[in-house]
């Protein structure tokens, strides 16, 4: 089945809402896989799991630096050196593994360990100022439910018509009204593939889980 393309905005919206405070807008972050595929001395491989904790780690540093004026980090990082450690530390705990057959199949990180994976890798920086929960099968209910509470999401996408399966990041969701009235509504992503953010249709989420990052 050939997937659907990632879409940037609506192509002709006649209304677009934000159908809940997004707290995370100004702080999110778009660092790509493509940014850290030669990195090491082996380069990258099924990497979007990495990417994303890359970007969970890099918008909640913003977010910090701007409303309480100082870094989650003892140091300054580089995002290249951000995510070495995770990807370093995903391969040492047996959750992400860093190979691919035909550039597309085996590897990448393990589904089930994603909420894992993320709170290690947040607490292998000292951050503690931060709440977990993790839906390994998730509704979309519940993840609007999360959404409306105004938390960060790492979310794991299983079979998707658009991404297949990939890890982003999701900040919020908008409402689009087009102009033959129909509204549709549309979750805001940090996907890894673009240095923007990216917008898909929430009936397109079939499969999926997520872990959800309460900042304080």
């Amino acid at each position: 089945m050939k997937r659907k393309r990632p879409i940037d905005r609506p192509e002709n919206p006649q209304t677009v809402t934000q159908a809940a405070p997004c707290p995370w807008d100004r702080f999110e972050t778009y660092r790509t896989t493509m940014e850290f595929s030669k990195l090491g001395r082996r380069g990258y491989k099924q990497h979007c799991g990495p990417t994303a904790i890359t970007n969970a780690l890099l918008s909640l540093d913003a977010r910090n630096q701007e409303l309480k004026g100082a870094s989650v980090f003892k140091k300054a990082y580089a995002p290249a050196d951000l995510f070495l450690e995770v990807a370093r530390l995903g391969q040492r705990c047996l959750i992400y593994w860093n190979f691919a057959f035909f550039k597309r199949y085996g590897g990448g990180t393990f589904g089930p360990a994603l909420g894992l994976y993320t709170w290690l890798s947040f607490r292998h920086f000292g951050i503690k100022n931060v709440n977990f929960s993790f839906r390994p099968l998730a509704s979309r209910k519940a993840l609007i439910h999360e959404l409306d509470c105004g938390h960060l999401l790492v979310l794991q996408m299983f079979f998707n018509s658009t991404y297949g399966s990939h890890v982003v990041v999701c900040c919020g969701y908008e409402d689009w009204t087009e102009p033959n009235g129909r509204t549709t509504r549309y979750i805001k992503i940090a996907d890894g593939w673009a240095s923007r953010p990216r917008y898909m249709r929430l009936d397109q989420l079939r499969r999926f889980g997520f872990c959800s990052i309460e900042a304080f």
